[in-house]
Order: C-alpha cells, then structure tokens, then sequence
C-alpha cells in the first residue's frame, strides 16, 4: 500500500480554478483532493 499526503500532493490546473490535487489515477479509478475556499461553492 502507497501512502499519500494530501497536503504535499501537487496542485492540478482545472478549469474551475479551484485547489485541487490528484492523489490516484489509474484505469480503473482517479482519487482528487478539492479544497474550496470560501465563496468558491
């Protein structure tokens, strides 16, 4: 098993311009950090 840190993962451009961290990507299955700051709901 791989641990990831979250926090140290680095930030993906996106087109919503939000936070966001790729933590998984494989064939079968991507795992994405989102952090929204306040007003980016």
């Amino acid at each position: 098993m791989e641990t990831i840190n979250a926090k140290a993962a680095p930030i993906m451009e996106n087109p919503h311009g939000v936070k966001a961290s790729m933590l998984y990507n494989t064939e079968n299955a991507q795992v994405v950090h989102i952090t929204l700051q306040p007003g980016e709901a």
